[in-house]
């Protein structure tokens, strides 16, 4: 979440003596370059959906933030429950820009997913493709993994578009 609310990444480890693991959570170019991106704009909060468990208690909260990026949104779910999270969304209902230009094409990278699964967590291992195909009406189906957070980026693929988003963003939300 750091990345997508443009916080600093401030660590508290030894860092001479991180393991490959961290090393490569942290170094995540596509979570790094959404946290730069020249936009500057954090992704706000759009949704908030309680979690029940089959007994109707709640253990936990479904929450949807979204922001522009430069040729871009991202869109991030965190699920706060200890429990697998499923859903699915569409981009022109979470982000009003998206409805004002219906023909655009985008490509949806799935930020925290590995590229090579075989690899395993290692560094430059991060970011995989859904997808070319997808129109801001296409749904995505979501699975949240329990206390997890899924980030995807919608890249703008039509150059026609692109510009016209970070004018727009500001009403967008």
């Amino acid at each position: 979440m750091w990345a997508v609310i443009k916080s600093p990444l401030i660590l508290g480890n030894d860092l001479m003596n991180m393991d490959v693991v961290t090393k490569a959570l942290i170094t995540n170019k596509w979570l790094i370059d959404i946290n730069q991106d020249p936009n500057g704009e954090p992704a706000a909060r759009i949704r908030k959906t309680l979690i029940k468990n089959p007994h109707g208690e709640t253990v936990g909260v479904a929450q949807i933030w979204v922001g522009g990026v430069v040729r871009g949104t991202v869109v991030a779910i965190v699920n706060s429950s200890p429990d697998k999270y499923t859903t699915k969304y569409a981009l022109q209902d979470v982000y009003l820009w998206a409805k004002k230009t219906p023909g655009v094409k985008y490509e949806i990278i799935d930020l925290w997913a590995l590229t090579d699964p075989s690899k395993g967590i290692v560094e430059g291992n991060w970011g995989r493709s859904l997808g070319k195909a997808f129109t801001s009406a296409s749904y995505l189906p979501v699975e949240v993994t329990g206390h997890g957070t899924t980030v995807h980026r919608w890249n703008i693929i039509e150059d026609q578009y692109a510009d016209d988003q970070k004018v727009l963003r500001a009403e967008g939300l």
